[in-house]
């Protein structure tokens, strides 16, 4: 800790952002242990760690591989490793399909694995790993009770709890899917206990004894018909305990109205029933229901899921790049920031101890990084700099703490101001050409939202419900008189920018439309459309009042995604995105002014195309793909530079007025501003709490608008952004360089002499 002290506040905020919790305060990720992979290339996806935590059981999903005429599969399997070092130890190969669920008793005498697809359980017997029972589910159950936490292991690891779905038919229509067959199964015989259909129950927990289970139960209530004819109903929830032994049941306790309950837990004795939902964490009284406390989730983080430690004590929180540890007993929490994951953490597993988890993406086929969650030292990689030579390769560690010395250290940029507003995702922003005003456009409630803004005072001027469907661009007109807007249903807007009356709808794509821009003159409107076309489009032509298509382009076999005219009109591109498995290529396609229609070279584009913006000059086209932009020559349309630009999607690129920025935003919610000419990244913001959808640059260059699907769009200094540097002392930046911080998948890669926050 008296390292990070000396080598400052700022890279422990960039390291981890820590919060004070039941375990320590200011605690750091010390190691980051990858599990042994087997032979097979299947993916993983559950795990527990042993009583003990010294070892952890893992099943793994199915990977169908086919060679030739033949088929066949690999995983369905469960795997031990050493929690310590990583290494595989035994796999146990009884399942014909994906393994969904796997639960050590708390003896850690009997290990419980389930397969959703082939409708079985095993129950194994540790630590000789031999199978002992083979329980079989119902056909008709198998497709949804095999999924957690449709099971529950009771701590002796003698009582085994499944719980079935079924859909319910309402009257009058519509259906819910509740709680279906309540099993209870013996595991020292294999053989059930007692069952129970339709049992209404979604998910239960046992007593620390075993004799005693408490379920959540559902209840339809208040069945209607409303104005429209569509049926509505409510659910209620009740407390549901049981007898374990004998399947009788004591009287359900009403719950009132209360969110969704995913999983439950008992604490203090059994005395305490913890209830998670999408929301929050309560925690009631078993026998009365009343609330004793209630735990609010973060609003940034209220999209993300919840696993519960084996002790219930603690609840890991994950979602896109981040988790956190939550105490169920106060609601305190810490926020840890996986190095190995920065895009998604869609699990997290802990140790019974507390002093390990295992988390990571269930889709990567690489496993979970196992994380000490107690140490509060920092572990440094073996190797040092491979560009220092030999004699300055020594271990920063090992280095005086003296020599760690700070220099100034600069804050994030703050933003000069937050419009909010919008009822959902800001998709889309244009500055008047006065850039006195703002038009934002975005989702609605069934319906588009578009709004003007006057920058002077942060107010809105007017806002309106547009289209059937999202907003996904909007473009001013070069007069400033008209707002066009993109829309999903499949149309574009003409709107009076002064009163917000629609002036006129065009039509003739057949699917969504991504986006929309002006010629310089304001004769031309494109459009770009998720049916692989970008139309032109001749604004009141002749002094009619309705506009009317001048041509379709169709060289594109994905969808288009975005569209731009070079500042002198003598220039319009379009580019596409690629197909999810490269078969179909993204494409840029530059054409030459309205009158020629002549289609230029049409150069695939390798990382897919989701963003386009010409230079004011007019000679440079910038792209933005899968995680990398590229840079084109507008008059031989041939790549001059790509570069590694996000960890996720560009959803947007811009230039500054003076061509010397390029300003990029991307689906892992940062701003970045690169050098246009070199393509050297200048400095990275958090600009928003989730993705950006939109950066542009005001017409003097003086502020950059970004937008975001946090339901805003934010205003900044765009001088301050551009003069960001800290310099640092030498002995710090190598520090740097062994960390390799990666904070929310955005790497902090400083060069020898200038860091770049």
């Amino acid at each position: 800790m008296d390292l990070l002290k000396r080598i400052g506040l700022p890279l422990l905020m960039l390291c981890i952002t820590t919060h004070s919790n039941a375990v320590g305060n200011q605690t750091l990720i010390r190691t980051r242990t990858r599990l042994g992979r087997p032979k097979s290339s299947a993916s993983f996806g559950v795990y527990a760690f042993s009583p003990d935590g010294k070892t952890i059981a893992g099943g793994t999903g199915v990977a169908r591989v086919s060679s030739g005429n033949r088929i066949s599969q690999l995983g369905g399997d469960v795997l031990l490793w050493n929690a310590r070092s990583g290494k595989l130890l035994r796999s146990l190969s009884q399942h014909g399909d994906s393994v969904r669920w796997v639960a050590f008793s708390q003896d850690g005498r009997t290990l419980v694995s389930a397969s959703r697809g082939d409708g079985t359980i095993k129950v194994w017997q540790m630590p000789a790993g031999r199978l002992r029972h083979t329980l079989k589910i119902d056909a008709e159950a198998r497709s949804t009770n095999l999924r957690w936490p449709r099971l529950t292991l009771s701590s002796d690891g003698r009582t085994l709890v499944t719980i079935s779905s079924h859909v319910i038919s309402i009257a009058g229509g519509g259906s819910v899917t509740t709680g279906g067959e309540l099993i209870l199964w013996d595991l020292g015989s294999g053989k059930k206990r007692w069952s129970k259909a339709d049992s209404d129950m979604y998910t239960a927990a046992l007593t620390a004894d075993g004799r005693g289970m408490v379920g959540v139960l559902y209840k339809i209530a208040d069945v209607r018909k409303d104005d429209r004819g569509r049926t509505r109903f409510r659910i209620e929830h009740a407390l549901q305990s049981w007898n374990a032994e004998t399947g009788d049941m004591l009287e359900p306790v009403d719950l009132g109205r209360t969110s969704t309950p995913e999983k439950l837990a008992l604490l203090d004795g059994d005395k305490t029933v913890a209830l998670f939902t999408s929301r929050g964490l309560s925690l009631r009284d078993r026998l009365t229901g009343e609330v004793k406390h209630e735990i609010k989730w973060h609003k940034d983080r209220s999209f993300g899921r919840s696993f519960l430690s084996t002790d219930g004590k603690t609840v890991g929180r994950t979602s896109l790049g981040w988790f956190e540890v939550v105490d169920v007993a106060t609601g305190q929490s810490r926020r840890l920031l996986t190095t190995e994951f920065p895009n998604k953490v869609n699990f997290i597993y802990f140790s019974a101890d507390l002093k390990r988890a295992a988390c990571g993406d269930a889709g990567d086929k690489a496993g979970p990084v196992i994380l000490d969650l107690v140490h509060t030292t920092v572990a440094l990689p073996k190797t040092d700099r491979p560009d220092l030579p030999k004699s300055q390769r020594r271990d920063v560690a090992q280095r005086p703490k003296q020599q760690l010395q700070r220099r100034d250290v600069a804050q994030q940029p703050k933003h000069l101001a937050t419009l909010s507003g919008h009822v959902a995702t800001v998709t889309s922003a244009a500055f008047s050409p006065d850039g006195k005003l703002l038009s934002t456009g975005g989702t609605g409630r069934g319906s588009g939202q578009l709004k003007l803004w006057d920058l002077s005072t942060g107010k809105s001027v007017w806002q309106k419900n547009v289209h059937t469907s999202h907003v996904r661009g909007v473009a001013y007109s070069p007069d400033g008189r008209t707002v066009a807007t993109a829309s999903y249903d499949g149309t574009i807007g003409l709107w009076d920018a002064a009163s917000g009356e629609q002036l006129d709808t065009l039509t003739g794509h057949e699917n969504w439309v991504n986006a929309v821009a002006f010629s310089p003159d304001g004769h031309y409107l494109i459009s770009a459309s998720r049916d692989t076309n970008a139309c032109l489009w001749q604004i009141h032509p002749q002094g009619s009042q309705r506009a009317q298509l001048v041509t379709t382009l169709r060289g594109h076999e994905m969808w288009v995604m975005a569209v731009a005219f070079s500042a002198d009109g003598t220039k319009w591109a379009s580019a596409s995105a690629d197909s999810a498995n490269g078969v179909k290529p993204g494409r840029i396609i530059v054409s030459n002014t309205p009158g020629q229609m002549k289609h230029e070279s049409q150069p695939e584009l390798s990382t897919g195309g989701f963003a386009l913006a010409f230079s004011s000059d007019s000679k440079t086209i910038a792209v933005g793909g899968n995680g990398a932009i590229s840079i084109y020559d507008a008059s031989t349309n041939k790549a001059v530079r790509t570069w590694k630009a996000h960890n996720g999607k560009v959803n947007a690129v811009a230039f500054s007025h003076d061509d010397k920025v390029l300003a990029s935003g991307s689906s892992e919610k940062s701003v970045k501003l690169w050098d246009a000419k070199t393509g050297k990244l200048i400095n990275t913001i958090d600009a928003h709490r989730i993705q950006v959808y939109a950066v542009t640059f005001s017409p003097d260059g003086k502020r950059l608008v970004t937008t975001s699907r946090d339901k805003t769009a934010r205003l900044w200094n765009v001088e301050r952004l551009r003069h960001n540097e800290t310099r640092f002392s030498q002995n710090y930046i190598n520090l740097l360089w062994k960390l390799r911080i990666r904070r929310m998948g955005k790497i902090l890669t400083p060069t020898r002499e200038v860091v770049k926050i």
